[in-house]
């Protein structure tokens, strides 16, 4: 039987087996508390880390598609943004055509 939910659960689960997540704005709410109770001068968003993420991903060679899956983005077209192919990556991807071909 295919399971609908990935493996690995949430990683703000609201039950046991991991198929309920914590809403967003609860997790928001308890980091502005924590902010607030450690005097924080400067601020970040949890977004950041998100953004940070799919930006370290894409450096490492995660394709678009992959990053779109993993981040539930709506279209490709915003994944995309995270994905910079330097002339290095993009020799490399010529070189494993050239090896798929050879086979």
């Amino acid at each position: 039987m295919k399971r609908k939910y990935p493996d690995f659960g949430y990683l703000f689960p609201r039950d046991k087996e991991g198929k309920e997540h914590v809403p967003y704005d609860t997790v928001n709410s308890q980091h502005d508390v924590t902010m607030r109770s450690l005097n924080m001068l400067k601020k970040f968003r949890l977004y950041d880390l998100r953004h940070t993420l799919l930006t370290r991903l894409g450096e490492a060679g995660a394709d678009a598609f992959a990053l779109q899956k993993i981040a539930g983005h709506s279209t490709i077209t915003v994944s995309q943004r995270y994905v910079h192919p330097t002339p290095e990556r993009v020799e490399d991807a010529f070189s494993r055509l050239e090896r798929y071909n050879a086979r």
